[in-house]
């Protein structure tokens, strides 16, 4: 089962959008690269979550510009 997913990128320290791709992905994939967060209360992660450039690029299998990175699921 896929879900459909926002990777999003914002300029360094700022709030200009400069990459976002809407991605349907696997739950699982997406939640291992979120170790870091306790995501027990948000399960659908309807929150957006900060990731690293690295789990960015592993997930759109893109080369990306350096940003912030944030990923949430898109909700029907």
């Amino acid at each position: 089962m896929t879900c459909k997913y926002s990777v999003c990128g914002f300029a360094i320290g700022g709030d200009e959008l400069i990459f976002e791709r809407f991605i349907a992905l696997d739950p699982d994939r997406v939640k291992a690269t979120l170790t870091a967060f306790n995501i027990e209360d948000d399960p659908g992660l309807v929150l957006s979550y900060p990731i690293s450039i690295e789990a960015a690029k592993q997930l759109t299998g893109e080369k990306l510009p350096q940003a912030d990175y944030f990923v949430h699921a898109v909700q029907p």
